[in-house]
């Protein structure tokens, strides 16, 4: 995944905190893993998860989700829904993704106040929902809590954390390694 400039991140890393803490707040979050990512959605956003085909242009991308703003309405794609079902924590993520364009992006007003994302986007919006999603999800001290004094570069732990978070063991790596910690590919890396 592209890295964000320091400043989108630390900015986007910043709004995933504010929500969680409101969350906290609200008592919708008891601030343990997993982030009950579909309570904020509906509870604190007024936000409607519904399941519906979804169709991109583009045969190369699997479109996962989209948002309707202005129907408040966030969608997961139906036709997709063998592949949510296999990827463990896929649809967690996704919520996360379209809810960080909703926090992030979908300004009342905009054109472009929707958004529908696929696997295989790299524009800079998508990277921050990206990051957004795993920021929210996958806070920095729960994560370091969970991941204290354990191997991070085994599989095994990566499962278990995967489980704990309740995220894809690749959402895992990925956090664990933007985080500094080694994560089997990375040690793999490190040893050539």
């Amino acid at each position: 995944m592209p890295l964000l400039p320091p400043d989108v991140s630390l900015e986007v890393g910043n709004a995933a905190s504010r929500l969680l803490r409101e969350a906290l707040r609200g008592s919708i979050w008891n601030g343990e893993a997993p982030v009950p990512v579909e309570l904020i959605t509906e509870s604190l956003r007024g936000l409607t998860i519904e399941w519906t085909p979804l169709v991109r242009g583009e045969a190369a991308l699997t479109l996962l989700g989209a948002l309707d703003r202005e129907a408040r309405v966030l969608y997961l794609n139906e036709n997709e829904r063998l592949l949510f079902q296999r990827t463990i924590g896929l649809e967690r993520f996704t919520i996360g993704h379209e809810l960080g364009h909703f926090e992030l992006h979908a300004t009342p007003g905009r054109a472009d106040g929707g958004s529908s994302c696929g696997v295989g986007d790299v524009a800079r919006r998508e990277v921050e929902a990206e990051t957004f999603s795993a920021y929210l999800l996958m806070p920095a001290k729960l994560v370091r809590h969970h991941a204290q004094g354990t191997n991070t570069a085994l599989w095994p732990r990566i499962y278990s954390l995967r489980e704990i978070f309740g995220v894809s063991a690749t959402a895992m790596v990925y956090r664990l390694h933007d985080l500094g910690y080694k994560t089997p590919e990375r040690s793999r890396q490190d040893a050539s």
